[in-house]
C-alpha cells in the first residue's frame, strides 16, 4: 500500500497516508527516556478501513536495530 496507493484486500485505489509525528503515541520508543523513537507513518483504505504501519529508518532506528539484532542472533549467526 506504501507505493502502490492500492489496498491488498478489496483493491480500492483510495487510500489515505497519515504520517506519523514525533510526538505522536503510535511511535517506537528506542531507549528508556524515549528521547529516541522510530516514527511510524500509517496507510489507511477508506474502503474496507485496513491498515499498514511503517516505520521511518531514521538513523536513530538503525542504530538501535544493530544492537537489537546483536542480541537477538544465535550461535549460528542467524536472527
Amino acid at each position: 500500500m506504501k507505493n502502490s496507493f492500492q489496498c491488498p484486500k478489496c483493491n480500492s485505489t483510495e487510500v489515505v497516508e497519515v504520517l506519523g509525528q514525533r510526538f505522536s503515541q503510535q511511535n517506537v520508543p528506542l531507549n528508556t527516556w524515549q528521547t529516541k523513537i522510530g516514527i511510524q507513518d500509517r496507510y489507511i483504505c477508506c474502503n474496507c478501513g485496513y491498515t499498514e504501519e511503517y516505520t521511518r529508518l531514521n538513523d536513530d532506528f538503525k542504530n538501535w536495530a544493530k544492537g537489537a539484532l546483536k542480541k537477538q542472533r544465535g550461535k549460528d549467526g542467524f536472527v
